[in-house]
């Protein structure tokens, strides 16, 4: 007959040993992450509340003249050229980066070139998160 009990009593002290020494904390999600505490006062810049808006507009019916304007640095650049120096100062102030939303809105009177310009004002000065839309004076067709 075949004594049992030695090999009983080994597998409860391994049994033991491993809950003991073992650790049941779950990581966060699919990937554990420890993350440094956070000092008081060491916050990162303040994340922007409105989008950079560029708003182009015709001064003249038909001339191809328009008028340029930033928001919310309120500068209104007399060339395309001057507002991509205009957006790269924006880009360097504390809490905007490349990802900040950048607002293209063009009046009815506006070409479609004058638009790709604001467009590419934007480009060289790093945004890469650019929209059209339509200018605040202009209803949705699709709305009552």
């Amino acid at each position: 007959m075949l004594n049992v009990i030695p090999l009983v009593d080994i597998t409860f002290l391994l049994m033991i040993f491993f809950v003991i020494a073992g650790t049941f904390n779950s990581l966060e999600g699919l990937l554990g992450a420890g993350l440094t505490p956070v000092r008081a006062g060491a916050g990162g810049p303040p994340v922007p509340f409105m989008p950079i808006v560029i708003r182009i507009l015709s001064t003249g019916a038909g001339t191809g003249a328009v008028s340029l304007e930033v928001e919310p640095s309120g500068a209104t650049p007399a060339t395309f050229a001057e507002l991509s120096e205009a957006l790269l100062g924006i880009s360097r102030q504390p809490g905007f980066d490349a990802q900040t939303p950048v607002i293209v809105q063009a009046d009815d009177g506006v070409l479609w070139d004058q638009a790709v310009e604001g467009w590419n004002a934007a480009l060289r000065a790093g945004f890469v998160n650019l929209a059209y839309a339509d200018p605040p004076n202009v209803a949705d067709p699709l709305r009552p």
